[in-house]
């Protein structure tokens, strides 16, 4: 007996299309929210008004209400509220089928068929399975860089497994086509600023990243909407061939075509300089860096930015970090 347990927020078309996706393999969905966002703050219900719509997709759903924790004022952190939410959730559920095996994942991380059909036959009772998977960013088709970056957020367990901080356990991973994590897939920028105003990562509850106009940049662009130059990859996205796209992508694509954008042709000296430039934009909300990529590449912020680019690539690289920050803060405006 397999069971989906989720945590969500208001991802509705999300939970549409995992629902559709996973009935085949799965005897019941369980989506779990709550009244309190993981960084305190009060929120709407919003899957229970909608219960009977998921149902009517033919599945076995039920909404489970998260409830305030009585230590909910000694949180450090919302990363301690998160933590929190998600195990009583996932306790709850074990105790309700303690014969079960149960995928453990945040509602935009889907495993595939090939990967569930395994962990029904072999994950054993005390074992907890992570579940590699496929990292798309705002696109069905859109890949982080790089290509080869592995990402292994949810588990599978049996409920006889069940202990708090599961998803960080994982004894091994499952073989088989890699599942798909949608990260943002689908997202307008209001459901950005919802998401950002809610979950763990407090430093990115910024006001002026939930523009319109950012995402609309960063769509342009072909980068992460959140500028990430210092990272591997440098913040680009990839566009994916069709034949790149595993079995969950094409199920998304088929349900929600929206979900799919032609990636755009840029230069990739001026992709850098873009990712570069939404990251000083991120740091300061001076929207004039979102107008760098379409200067001149003589214009003194563009090469600021691209000095900026072989300065992150070499603190990365060299053993002498300590200087080439210091010389990074000597460039700044």
């Amino acid at each position: 007996m397999l069971i989906d347990a989720v945590v969500a927020n208001d991802e509705i078309d999300l939970a549409i299309f995992r629902i559709r996706y996973l009935s085949p393999v799965v005897t019941k969905f369980y989506i779990a929210e709550s009244t309190q966002t993981f960084q305190g703050r009060s929120k709407p219900l919003n899957f229970s008004p909608r219960l009977r719509e998921l149902r009517d997709l033919g599945a076995e759903v039920e909404i489970i209400e998260i409830p305030q924790s009585p230590k909910d004022l000694s949180f450090v952190d919302a990363w301690e509220r998160g933590r929190y939410q998600r195990y009583w959730f996932l306790e709850q559920v074990a105790l309700k089928h303690p014969d079960a095996t149960i995928i453990f994942t945040d509602i935009d991380e889907v495993p595939s068929l090939e990967q569930l059909r395994w962990a029904d036959t072999h994950v054993g009772p005390q074992d907890i399975a992570a579940i590699p998977m496929r990292f798309v960013f705002r696109f069905v088709n859109w890949f982080l860089e790089p290509v080869g970056q592995k990402y292994q957020p949810g588990v599978v367990l049996k409920a006889s497994a069940f202990r708090p901080n599961v998803r960080e356990q994982g004894t091994f991973t499952i073989p088989g086509e890699p599942g798909a994590h949608l990260s943002y897939v689908g997202f307008s920028a209001d459901q950005i600023k919802e998401k950002f105003s809610s979950f763990e990562h407090t430093e990115l509850d910024v006001e002026y990243l939930y523009q319109t106009n950012v995402v609309d940049y960063a769509n342009e662009w072909g980068i992460d909407h959140i500028g990430r130059p210092g990272q591997p990859g440098f913040g680009l996205l990839r566009g994916a061939k069709d034949s790149q796209l595993n079995s969950v992508l094409k199920a998304a694509r088929k349900q929600f075509p929206n979900w799919h954008r032609e990636f755009p042709k840029k230069p990739l000296l001026r992709r850098l300089v873009a990712s570069a430039a939404l990251s000083s934009f991120r740091s300061t909300g001076i929207s004039a860096y979102l107008q760098d990529p379409s200067r001149s590449v003589l214009d003194a912020r563009f090469l600021r930015h691209l000095v900026s680019i072989l300065i992150h690539t070499a603190i990365r690289f060299s053993r002498t970090g300590t200087l080439i920050k210091r010389l990074q803060s000597l460039s700044k405006p």
